[in-house]
């Protein structure tokens, strides 16, 4: 039914989502946003794998699972106390509002190229500043902190997802090798983030012994 490749990416999206699982009972509710976010991850991937391979597009579950996804990072983020209610508010309607705008241009039936592009350039911003504050901040080991692995995570895999999506919107006269290689550069990407967000589940602190520093 699905493909190697297919089955590689389902597997390492499956890593992430079993570990938070395991660890949900013992893990601070502060990253509850990121915890779900693997498990709905995982859903999404099922669901779009089924979808394409019974020879249909994935645009529905494609366009609301990235407004989901952003607007959980930023409750995330909003969680690590990165920025103030108001910022956060302007965040989440900003996105709404995006979302929207551009569903009433494009349509239903369409990929939402331009909403997932801004989505990536907001979550790698955000990541970059959570990753600068921890900088200043933090004085442990900052591979063994959880923030640290999934905005590194996030920075890797929504670069590659917007220099991959602008390719696609705007690389009409590149060879279907170039595309693939592109595509098979953020499968890769995509892979790597998963065992990188599997590892911030396991750095990530107790509920009895979190206190936020940042």
């Amino acid at each position: 039914m699905y493909s190697v490749n297919e089955i590689i990416l389902l597997s390492s999206v499956l890593l992430p989502a079993i570990t938070g699982l395991v660890c949900y009972k013992r893990i601070n509710p502060v990253y509850f946003p990121f915890l779900l976010l693997m498990w709905l991850g995982l859903l999404n991937e099922v669901v779009s794998l089924t979808i394409i391979s019974l020879g249909f597009y994935n645009y529905y579950n494609f366009n609301l699972f990235h407004l989901v996804e952003t607007l959980l990072i930023i409750w995330q983020f909003k969680n690590l106390r990165l920025f103030e209610h108001r910022t956060f508010f302007i965040l989440f309607l900003s996105t709404i509002g995006w979302f929207i705008t551009e569903a009433a241009i494009s349509g239903l039936n369409a990929f939402y190229s331009y909403f997932y592009i801004y989505c990536a350039v907001l979550i790698v911003f955000l990541s970059m500043h959570m990753i600068n504050k921890l900088l200043v901040t933090e004085r442990s080991n900052l591979f063994k902190n959880a923030v640290f692995l999934f905005c590194c995570a996030f920075i890797i895999f929504f670069t590659a997802s917007i220099v991959t999506e602008v390719f696609w919107l705007y690389g009409t006269q590149l060879s279907k090798e170039f595309r693939s290689g592109m595509q098979a550069i953020f499968g890769w990407s995509n892979c790597i983030c998963n065992i990188i967000y599997a590892f911030a589940i396991l750095w990530m602190p107790r509920k009895l012994a979190f206190t936020l520093t940042y």
